[in-house]
């Protein structure tokens, strides 16, 4: 009786034929088996020889040098595991895969086991590794699928639902629809094969192919299919298999001595030699293409006539062309050469010194920017605030450059000096500064109950620890009888997404959507929604959210959230605008040696609203409902400031008074009504400085060094300045007006509401004296202008209602309210 093969027959016999792309990487017939009489020496001096292997891109004999562990059975078993433990990537890959053909030889079945779940734990590991290369990690895939269980191969499934990198995911796709009948994997194959990416597009349709859906394929592999690759090969192998089974469907079915089954096996073999040598690592993608002709031309010339040598070395122009093409997207994305990979992995879990400050390349001035700095570094110490540029590091400009190679010059050894140089808003040139780097302590949140039962909560970054920090401020508050919150965000350049989403579910309802992520290929960026979960939220009392320049990325994101539900009106300036999205990205072309951090989503608020602010484009952040302005300082008030601070009279004056007047000097620091006379001697010290302030202004400087003494005296940090911080004050105002109160109930809030109106009328004041004068009008003609009525009109000039103008003539008002958006 002659024995067929049904269709169905032939689809398993096509996934057993697949199955041999992915044992290439271990070949069916090994080196000659070498013994050795200790089998742990034996085991290091061939992985010695495999990290060699691995290191020039010889894949075929690492996998050769590992077979020759399989001989030493039992013995080698623990020496491999402890290697397994050390290893990384294909190195640990070649351990892993050992371990597992041993654990099948070895004479104790408690041994076989443990070596067995060392092997897959490995596979699984290096699988899910989003920081390795992805070859390794589609070849980890591979192995899990060939030698794991169906619920090992299920692990992957939700792994799988949160991948972004689409090559491993379409490993996953394949390994769950093989090994998990997983029916929402072939969907996604189908999707990929209509990628606008040639390297996804293949990727997914050779997978479509081996899970046996050719058809949906056949596009794709009828492109591939004469190409004189392995993949090319593949995609033929594949369309003529579809072609035998068309056949065999009309036929009844093909004989296993049929010309046919003999042809596939031969395609089998043939692959399998072809397939093996392509893992060398020759070629790739990079190599696929040719190079572009106007770089090409530009690294010959330079090379053949640039003046230094020094600076023609092919790989360094090929790495400023590819930081010049990554740099020109946005401040945020990066190119990171090999040696910069490498400091960045030493980096990474290791504690370094730096200069106490958080910062940021602004992306409208591309310098780097001090978002705040940490109260208790030496850049507050010697003097830096937010917003201060810092225009050099060490002699070497910061424009232009990124965040990475910045922060990597400021930080140094505990003790080490740095020399920067920094501009402020107000000052005539940048001034220098050398700064001794120092370990850093963060706190995050700071608290107050200020008059009025008013509630403050000041929270500085959102780390991992803001979640819970915030709830016990808020429990804390809440039992001392806060009536109204104020939330400060302002100078807190953001964090954990994770943290800004659980901060913003305190105080929305639940299933409300706080944020969500898109970006432009959906494969890598799909539109991601995070939203609130936890019904039990804070009591809805009045809510005021201050906000600022550095209010950025998580920050934005709490900020933006609750004023689009009308939870919150927010107090003061418009938000930096850090809204995106990047993820680092082994460089392939370069076998993962160097790395691209690339932004590939913005983040949207709850309106649709994009948080990020694009280069050389105003729009992105998060507008304030109440716009506070700051006032400003004219130069030379500040330069005689700084010049009687550094004269140390100020210093003098408060260590002369403090010890006899402690108490009253901590009492006047808190508030002291704006009046120089409830200072002790102040007049007479004022009237011997020889100053051009007005005493408003060294009262002010007095007061501040007099805060720094009474913090000095608590040991910790002031929450807050309600006295001098004006856009405090306007909130305050604002949870006034929600609790339905007027500032004259409060005598500290009377007096800064009637100081605000001044302020108010001050800037009006001069918005009409900084007015241009008015054209003479002459009667009668072509384009004689007819007067407006008051409050209309076009052109320079214009009368608008207070709080509002466009161009010049606009009014500088310090506080403006807009209309907050309502969900």
């Amino acid at each position: 009786m002659v024995k067929t093969l049904a269709p169905a027959s032939l689809r398993r016999l096509a996934v057993l034929v697949v199955a041999a792309f992915v044992l290439v990487a271990a070949p069916l017939v090994g080196a000659p088996r070498a013994h050795a009489d200790d089998a742990a020496d034996r085991v290091k001096e061939v992985f010695e020889d495999v990290l060699d292997a691995v290191e020039i891109g010889d894949a075929e004999r690492a996998w050769e040098l590992a077979s020759e562990l399989e001989s030493l059975g039992d013995d080698a078993v623990d020496p491999l595991m402890q290697r397994l433990d050390v290893s990384k990537g294909r190195v640990r890959l070649v351990a892993a895969k050992t371990l597992f053909v041993l654990s099948e030889e070895v004479e104790s079945d408690e041994l076989g086991e443990r070596a067995e779940e060392a092997a897959l734990r490995a596979f699984r590991e290096l699988a899910l590794d989003e920081d390795g290369l992805t070859d390794e990690r589609i070849l980890a895939i591979q192995l899990l699928t060939s030698y794991g269980t169906k619920k090992d191969v299920g692990k992957l499934a939700k792994p799988y639902e949160e991948e972004r990198e689409p090559l491993v995911k379409v490993a996953m796709a394949r390994a769950l629809r093989l090994r998990n009948d997983h029916r929402d994997a072939e969907r996604l194959l189908k999707g990929y094969v209509d990628s606008d990416d040639r390297e996804i597009r293949r990727a997914a349709a050779l997978a479509l192919a081996e899970i046996g859906n050719i058809e949906a394929a056949k596009a794709v592999l009828n492109k591939m299919k004469d190409e004189p690759t392995e993949t090319g090969r593949r995609a033929k192998m594949f369309l003529r298999m579809e072609e035998f089974i068309k056949t065999a469907e009309k036929t009844a079915g093909l004989t296993e001595k049929d010309p046919v089954i003999k042809l596939l096996q031969k395609e089998k073999e043939e692959l399998e030699r072809k397939l093996a040598a392509a893992l060398k690592g020759k070629g790739g993608p990079a190599a696929a293409g040719a190079g572009n002709p106007l770089l090409d031309e530009l690294v010959r010339k330079i090379r053949l006539y640039y003046v230094d040598e020094d600076k023609t070395k092919k790989d360094d122009l090929i790495d400023a062309a590819a930081k010049g093409l990554v740099g020109s997207l946005d401040p945020f994305s990066s190119y990171m050469t090999e040696k910069e990979t490498d400091k960045f992995r030493e980096t990474l879990g290791q504690e370094y010194a730096g200069i106490g400050a958080v910062v940021q390349v602004d992306p409208r001035t591309r310098y780097l920017t001090i978002i705040r700095p940490i109260y208790s570094g030496p850049a507050y110490r010697a003097g830096l605030r937010s917003l201060d540029q810092v225009v050099e590091v060490e002699g070497e400009s910061t424009y232009n450059k990124t965040v990475e190679e910045l922060v990597g010059k400021l930080k140094g050894p505990k003790g080490s000096p740095v020399e920067i140089k920094v501009y402020r808003k107000g000052w005539r040139r940048p001034r220098e500064f050398t700064l001794k780097r120092d370990e850093i302590v963060l706190q995050s949140v700071y608290t107050d109950m200020l008059p009025g039962d008013i509630g403050y909560l000041r929270l500085s970054q959102f780390g991992e620890k803001a979640t819970q920090e915030v709830e016990d401020a808020l429990k804390t508050l809440e039992d001392e009888g806060m009536r109204a919150l104020i939330f400060d965000l302002r100078g807190n350049p953001g964090g954990l997404l994770s943290a800004a989403v659980e901060v913003s579910d305190k105080f929305l309802g639940d299933d409300r959507l706080i944020v969500y992520s898109e970006g432009r290929n959906p494969q890598i960026a799909p539109r991601r929604e995070f939203r609130t979960h936890d019904a039990n939220t804070h009591p809805p009392y009045p809510m005021i959210v201050l906000i600022d320049g550095s209010s950025a990325s998580a920050s934005e994101i709490v900020s933006g959230a609750l004023q689009d539900h009308g939870r919150a009106t927010l107090v003061g300036l418009q938000t930096f605008g850090k809204g995106s999205v990047q993820q680092l990205m082994p460089v392939e072309t370069t076998k993962g040696r160097t790395t691209l951090r690339l932004t590939i989503a913005y983040y949207y608020l709850p309106s649709g609203r994009c948080i990020h602010r694009a280069l050389g484009n105003g729009v992105g952040g998060v507008d304030p409902d109440v716009v506070v302005t700051l006032p400003d300082e004219h130069a030379w008030v500040i330069e005689e400031r700084d010049r009687l601070i550094a004269s140390r009279e100020v210093d003098a004056y408060i260590e002369k008074h403090w010890l006899g007047n402690k108490e009253l000097l901590k009492e006047l620091s808190d508030f002291d009504g704006f009046e120089t006379s409830k200072w002790p001697e102040f007049q007479e010290w004022f009237e011997g400085l020889g100053t051009k302030l007005e005493p408003e202004h060294v009262r002010e400087v007095v007061r501040s060094y007099a805060r720094r003494l009474a913090q000095d005296d608590v040991g910790r940090e002031f929450a807050q300045d309600l006295q001098s911080d004006v856009v405090l004050q306007s909130g305050v105002l604002a949870a006034l007006e929600k609790l339905g109160e007027e500032p004259a109930e409060h005598d500290r809030y009377k007096i800064l509401a009637d100081r605000l109106e001044l302020a108010r009328a001050d800037a009006e004041k001069k918005a009409d004296a900084d007015k241009p004068a008015p054209p003479i009008e002459e009667g009668g003609g072509e384009g004689e202008k007819e007067k407006a009525p008051e409050g209309e009109g076009e052109g320079e000039g214009e009368k608008k209602p207070d709080g509002e103008g466009d161009g010049e003539g606009e009014k500088k008002d310090p506080v403006k309210k807009k209309e907050p958006f309502r969900r």
